[in-house]
C-alpha cells in the first residue's frame, strides 16, 4: 500500500467516522428520548384508565396489575408494554455506547496514524487492518440501526 493511499484512507476514515458519530449518535439519542416519552405516555394512559391522575407511579403500577388480574385487558396491555420499555432502553443505550466508542476509537486511530504513515504503509497488516475497520464500521452501524428500530 502506498503512503498516499494510506493517507487518503486515514483521512476519509476520520471524516466518515466523525460524521457517523454525530449523525447516527443523534438518532440514537432521539430513540432513547422517544422511548422515555413513550413510557411516560403509557403511565399517563394507565392513570387515566384507572382514574388516578395524581397517584404516584408505584401505586399506579400496582393498581394496573390488580386491574389486569381482575380482567381489565386494556390496562393489562398498557402495563405489559410499559414493562417492556426498560429492555428496549437497555438495548438502545448499549447500541449507542458501542457505536460511539467504535467510531471515536477509529477517529483517534486515524488521527494518530498520520504520524506513522511510512511504517504503516510498508506493513503487511495494513491491508487487513483496513478491511477489519470497514467491516467493523458497517457491522456496528448496522447493529445500532437494528437496535434503534426494533419494536
Amino acid at each position: 500500500m502506498s503512503e498516499t493511499t494510506l493517507l487518503y484512507i486515514l483521512s476519509t476514515l476520520a471524516q466518515t467516522c466523525a460524521a457517523l458519530a454525530a449523525f447516527v449518535g443523534a438518532v440514537g439519542l432521539y430513540r432513547l428520548q422517544s422511548l422515555r416519552a413513550h413510557r411516560e405516555d403509557l403511565l399517563r394512559d394507565m392513570r387515566g384508565r384507572l382514574m388516578q391522575p395524581t397517584t404516584a407511579r408505584a401505586n399506579v403500577l400496582a393498581a394496573a396489575a390488580t386491574a389486569a388480574k381482575d380482567g381489565d385487558k386494556a390496562t393489562g396491555e398498557l402495563l405489559e408494554e410499559y414493562n417492556r420499555i426498560p429492555d428496549r432502553l437497555r438495548w438502545s443505550r448499549c447500541a449507542l455506547v458501542i457505536f460511539e466508542f467504535w467510531n471515536l476509537f477509529l477517529v483517534a486511530v486515524s488521527l494518530v496514524g498520520f504520524n506513522y504513515i511510512k511504517s504503516w504503509a510498508s506493513s503487511s497488516w495494513s491491508f487487513w487492518g483496513v478491511w477489519v475497520t470497514a467491516i467493523g464500521t458497517v457491522a456496528v452501524t448496522g447493529y445500532s440501526v437494528y437496535a434503534w428500530t426494533r419494536e
